[in-house]
């Protein structure tokens, strides 16, 4: 039966989403904990409670952030003997964490992280004594969690421009991934986007790799081929190759409008959560659980009845006003946005801010193609609202500048009226807590 955690929905019971109090963090870990390590987990958990109940957040990062502060090594010990897979990439990351994290669950018990995805918070997530672990971990801390954790599944998605204030070039982290994967001695598969060229040099000539064809929309590092420097060749299907001889895998899973194709099967596939983006990451997560021994048909059950992600995609009321809440945090998460929500001209609200999650640059918005948003009702909000209402001029788009988004959404629609939001990190996490939304 569907159930709602923390804002999310989940299917099994088994999916640990929450902390649990620390009492119960005492059973034993695959491999005993020493005692510093003990007392690190229980002074993570006590201050997570303390964030929590100060509605200062989920207390997920300055847990980890004190686990880490008594114990050090606390990652390497508490994932050792376990079953850890690490999932990356610059869009999809959360998605594909919980949608996968569902389908381990449907056998056997499992914590994730929730969108805290650097070192603090995977210590969070491990610290929940269950016999998998499923990870998100930001792009450039790949190569560090794989040699602290050593995973059993690595699930690489896509790798796109992101703010530059904290990206490198995005060719330079394709490079720091393929110089971790040529360093693994241990048992590893990995799951792969075929059809993203920097994830598949990142791979090389890795063993033991199951290819999905996880989609190109919006990734215009793809049209250069990372061995050669050269622009590869990109037919109408997708498929691209290379005159050096680079070329797109033929992939293990492939995904349409109706089915997901898998390695001798076909199933009907419907995900509930919208978008082609979110049928890609469904048929990665599948592949992935797939690749840990889960049946593939209780895997697609699974992230099929997942219908929200960390608050994204839900409905919640604001002003009167039945109000879609989606996130977007650069140009490739922009461009599926866009196409998810082409298909009508409701009101649009925009709240971009500029804070350490979001990122302090907002250049990336000139590469957005707010084009599409001609003919709609839209505002822009959020602590750099006229950096956007810039770029929406640009663009053709007249719009509203309204500071606080809810605000907005009364001064874009009348009441009763269905409206889409759209924020970057903190605009969108902000307006969640103050609408009392837990995710």
């Amino acid at each position: 039966m569907l159930r709602q955690i923390d804002g999310r929905y989940a299917v099994s019971s088994m999916v640990l989403h929450d902390p649990h109090p620390a009492s119960e963090h005492l059973i034993a870990f695959s491999t005993p904990l020493p005692l510093r390590s003990r007392l690190a987990v229980l002074a993570g958990k006590a201050t997570s409670a303390v964030s929590r109940r100060l509605l200062l957040g989920r207390g997920a990062v300055i847990g980890g952030r004190v686990t880490l502060a008594v114990d050090p090594l606390v990652l390497t010990r508490l994932t050792a003997g376990r079953a850890v897979t690490v999932v990356s990439g610059t869009n999809g990351k959360t998605t594909t964490t919980l949608l996968l994290a569902e389908a381990l669950g449907s056998t056997r018990t499992v914590s994730s992280t929730a969108g805290a995805n650097m070192t603090a918070g995977l210590v969070t997530a491990a610290a929940r004594p269950t016999e998998e672990l499923v990870l998100e971990v930001d792009e450039l801390f790949v190569a560090r969690t794989m040699t602290t954790t050593r995973p059993t599944v690595l699930v690489l998605l896509n790798l796109s421009r992101d703010q530059l204030d904290r990206m490198v070039e995005v060719r330079r982290v394709a490079d720091r991934w393929r110089a971790a994967i040529a360093e693994v001695t241990w048992n590893m598969t990995i799951v792969a986007n075929a059809d993203d060229p920097l994830v598949v040099w990142a791979v090389h000539r890795f063993p033991d790799v199951v290819w999905v064809a996880g989609g190109t929309r919006g990734r215009r590092e793809a049209i250069q081929c990372p061995s050669c420097g050269q622009v590869a060749i990109v037919n109408a299907a997708g498929m691209w190759s290379c005159a050096c001889g680079s070329a797109r895998p033929s992939p293990n899973w492939t995904v349409d409008a109706d089915h997901l194709h898998g390695p001798a099967f076909i199933s009907p596939f419907n995900p509930s959560l919208p978008g082609e983006a979110n049928r890609s990451n469904a048929a990665m997560a599948v592949a992935a659980a797939a690749a840990r021994g889960v049946d593939r048909h209780a895997a697609i059950s699974a992230v099929e009845r997942v219908e929200s992600v960390a608050g994204r995609y839900l409905t919640v009321p604001i002003a009167g006003r039945p109000v879609r809440m989606l996130l977007a945090k650069n140009p490739a998460s922009w461009t599926e946005v866009l196409h998810l929500i082409d298909d009508d001209l409701r009101p649009i609200v925009i709240c971009v801010n500029a804070r350490g999650p979001d990122g302090r640059d907002t250049s990336w918005l000139w590469d957005v193609a707010f084009e599409g948003l001609a003919g709609r009702v839209v505002a822009a909000c959020g602590e750099r609202r006229w950096d956007l209402a810039m770029r929406l001029e640009t663009a053709g788009i007249r719009c509203l500048v309204v500071q606080d988004p809810v605000d907005a959404v009364r001064a874009v629609a009348p009441a009763g009226s269905s409206v889409e939001l759209v924020g970057t990190y903190s605009a969108f996490h902000d307006l969640l807590r103050r609408l009392h939304v837990r995710w």
